[in-house]
């Protein structure tokens, strides 16, 4: 029951993204920003980390 119900969120979530009214404008614009918004913050995680990993306190 607990698996069914959550199945169901998600499908409400999902028809709200795949609305019929607001799909073509919103389609490019979701996307680019999904996958700009985790790209971005991966690539500026990526130099963070090398700069702690590099940072001399933490070979102390």
């Amino acid at each position: 029951m607990s698996h069914r119900r959550k199945s169901q969120h998600r499908a409400r979530h999902h028809k709200h993204e795949i609305k019929p009214g607001v799909l073509p404008p919103f389609t490019p614009e979701l996307v680019a920003v999904a996958v700009g918004a985790p790209e971005a913050s991966a690539a500026s995680e990526t130099p963070e980390n090398e700069t702690a990993s590099e940072t001399p306190a933490n070979a102390e």
